[in-house]
């Protein structure tokens, strides 16, 4: 069992992807909150998280 360099290798690949979706995911989170903001401010309601 390599399991070793497999789970090194699979944990530079999974902090790769984490920071990459990371900053994707910022990015969409802050349209995302923008708009749901607008939406619930049209309708007089507050956001709740």
């Amino acid at each position: 069992m390599q399991q070793g360099s497999c789970s090194i290798r699979s944990i530079s690949i999974a902090v790769f992807t984490m920071n990459f979706y990371q900053s994707v995911t910022l990015a969409s989170v802050k349209l995302l909150i923008e708009g749901l903001n607008e939406v619930t401010v049209g309708q007089g309601q507050d956001l709740e998280f």
